[in-house]
């Protein structure tokens, strides 16, 4: 192997933990929007019990079922969106790793 070559390998390592990086930048801010969410959730939970009349309760069970969805379908879309990029980025990986593998078999590298 040769100093092109080495850099080329060097290269993808440093694309490999850019990867990672980002996943795991997006996995904490999501773990940190959930996290805010469920204590929202929660406090909205136990604001029931000061409901002064049987209105008020209402709707403060409606406030609840209203979070919970939107959060909900908040939650949906960023997993989609999360699973799609790393499919896209697993793929980028792969096709990577072919194309070494072809330059190889040919003797490019």
């Amino acid at each position: 192997m040769n100093t092109t070559d080495n850099k080329k390998v060097a290269g993808g390592r440093i694309g490999i933990g850019k990867f990672f990086d980002e996943r795991i930048k997006e996995f904490v801010e999501t773990f940190n929007r959930t996290n805010k969410q469920t204590f929202d959730l929660f406090e909205k939970t136990l604001s029931l019990y000061q409901a002064t009349s049987v209105a008020d309760a209402q709707l403060r069970v409606h406030d609840i079922i209203e979070s919970s969805l939107s959060a909900l379908q908040v939650n949906v879309d960023t997993a989609l969106k999360t699973n799609a990029k790393i499919i896209a980025d697993w793929k980028e990986l792969v096709d990577g790793f072919d194309l070494a593998e072809n330059r190889y078999r040919s003797g490019a590298l």
